[in-house]
């Protein structure tokens, strides 16, 4: 879906993170931050005390990308060009041990999903600040 971007992604992310090292989501946020896209991520404070984590969102803003912190998040979600959407829903009888991946390209889900995230976004603190406040 990155890959595919053509002008923005916002995403929450959500612990534990599913994946650590993600260079190709890193050359998105370049390309579409120098095309004046916009990219934005709501990562949980818990993250703050996993300094791998720190260092590899600090390599995403550097590329560009907007982030904020929030004490938590719903669920991990993308929302690629307001009309696909990526949740990864932990499954509550499974005791958040398994996930169900869903993928939907609906643009009024996209919408709706995205008024929540600006929501989130604005009660959400800036990554850099926090970051540099714990220095």
């Amino acid at each position: 879906m990155e890959s595919g971007a053509r002008h923005q992604i916002l995403a929450l992310a959500k612990l534990p993170y599913l994946v650590v090292d993600n260079p190709e989501g890193l050359r998105a946020t370049r390309r579409l931050v120098r095309g004046g896209g916009d990219v934005r991520c709501i990562y949980e404070c818990a993250m703050l005390d996993e300094p791998e984590f720190v260092q590899i969102t600090e390599r995403f803003v550097a590329a560009g990308e907007r982030a904020r912190l929030a004490p938590e998040v719903p669920m991990r979600l993308c929302i690629v060009d307001g009309s696909q959407v990526l949740m990864s829903l932990r499954d509550p009888v499974a005791g958040g041990t398994s996930n169900t991946n869903v993928l939907v390209e609906h643009p009024a889900l996209a919408r709706c999903l995205t008024y929540a995230f600006e929501t989130l976004w604005a009660g959400a603190e800036d990554f850099t600040a926090v970051v540099a406040s714990r220095r």
